[in-house]
């Protein structure tokens, strides 16, 4: 099973994105509005939507997000 991971901002894009994936695999899908919530999880996800543009104060948080991914 896909452990998904999707980090927007905007509650009703994470919600669009999350019923998209649903409907192309299963998965675990879990949803994050910033880059810190998504960095404290320690799941190693294998997929990972993540808005590129996040708010300024995100910009730390998405460059590591993005050291993270293999």
């Amino acid at each position: 099973m896909l452990k998904i991971a999707i980090c927007d901002d905007e509650q009703p894009i994470r919600e669009y994105l999350k019923r998209l994936v649903e409907k192309c695999t299963e998965g675990e899908i879990r949803l994050f509005a910033d880059g810190g919530e998504l960095l404290a999880d320690p799941t190693a996800f294998d997929l990972i939507l993540l808005d590129i543009s996040l708010n300024r104060e995100q910009n730390a948080a998405e460059r590591s997000v993005k050291g993270r991914m293999h």
